[in-house]
């Protein structure tokens, strides 16, 4: 990611310093190379999601009941997304036609490279506003708007990171502090620039996209079973060094926590105070959000874990019957997990 950052950071400095520039052949040809850049970006972004749908496709081959719905939804994200593409790809493909003074052919597609009217500053924007042309860039804004949103559906988590970085990317705002009044994102993609950048600009677009579209299915993918971690996938075992205690003895408990791969252990709550959590059911979802009661550092605390295994001595134990709990807390590719336990021991 950060190499596309970079990328972008110098298009748009070259686009600003090209505007009021008739021609320089030597920003122009900065200007492709870095497309180039671009649209590799866009190739791999596009490889990673294709690999995701065949990943999902043949989950689902194997375990039809519980993948054919995320099957679906992901076929969702796939059809939107090529539309939008290729939305943007005629887009791009009348405006070159345009500015190289030849009809529009569906089947033909003309690079950057061969451009020769790099530098004209009229064609995209008299194709992209009403005043001059067909006005298409309410049409694309309205493109992104559908999409972003549609995406963000997916998601519905507004504090998750990929949730805000969909806002970002595929953010279509005004600004308004313009020196000379209020510009749309329209007007920033076409009025005043060459035509090499327009085109650049609409490539990036399309490079958003699809890095998008990757993010958001391995998002809805792997929601399957993070969103439910079930003793399956995260195992804590609890054992005490003994089935019973001697009034005035120590016991040693330890909770063992056994993770897949792809979750990490952050840390281990405990406490003595029952009910130890609390936890809330999901709205229109089979999984429990839990999270430990009272206040940190009074009612409970933290174990720390050792290659996988959290231990806590009770001292001086009197008699009866002594219970615990609490959560482990993990970390996993869609933010923190907690999975619950309790044991209890006797005193004799």
């Amino acid at each position: 990611m950060k190499k596309i950052f970079i990328i972008v950071f110098f298009l748009v400095f070259f686009l600003s310093s090209c505007r009021y520039m008739k021609r320089q052949d030597e920003s122009f040809n900065a200007i492709v190379r870095m497309n180039e850049s671009i649209e590799l970006s866009t190739k791999n972004f596009h490889e990673k999601s294709e690999s995701c749908y065949y990943e999902i496709s043949v989950l689902t081959a194997m375990q039809p009941e519980k993948y054919r719905k995320v099957l679906d939804d992901v076929l969702g994200v796939r059809d939107k997304s090529n539309s939008i593409i290729l939305q943007i790809e005629r887009l791009k493909q009348e405006i070159i036609a345009k500015a190289e003074g030849v009809p529009y052919n569906p089947d033909q597609k003309i690079s950057l490279h061969e451009i020769k009217n790099k530098d004209d500053l009229n064609v995209a924007s008299d194709h992209m506003f009403k005043v001059r042309g067909p006005g298409k860039g309410d049409s694309l804004k309205v493109w992104v708007d559908g999409y972003r949103e549609f995406l963000l559906y997916q998601v519905k988590d507004t504090s998750h990171v990929l949730y805000h970085n969909i806002s970002y990317s595929l953010a279509t705002y005004d600004f308004l502090n313009y020196p000379k009044g209020k510009q749309s994102w329209q007007e920033r993609m076409f009025v005043q620039m060459p035509l090499v950048g327009s085109i650049a600009m609409l490539n990036k677009l399309q490079m958003d996209i699809r890095n998008a579209e990757a993010d958001v299915v391995e998002y809805m993918i792997l929601a399957v079973d993070e969103n439910r971690l079930r003793f399956r996938d995260v195992k804590v075992m609890v054992e005490t060094n003994r089935a019973e205690v001697s009034y005035g003895a120590d016991c040693e408990a330890q909770i063992y926590i056994a993770l897949r791969d792809e979750i990490n252990p952050s840390r281990v709550y405990f406490t003595t105070k029952y009910p130890y959590y609390d936890s809330v059911k999901t709205q229109n979802d089979d999984y429990y959000i839990y999270n430990m009661v009272g206040k940190f550092g009074v009612d409970y605390d933290t174990l720390p874990v050792i290659d996988g295994v959290a231990t806590v001595v009770f001292e001086n134990m009197s008699k009866g019957v002594h219970e615990f709990g609490g959560i482990v807390q993990l970390k996993t590719k869609f933010g923190i997990k907690n999975l619950p336990f309790k044991e209890e021991f006797v005193v004799d």
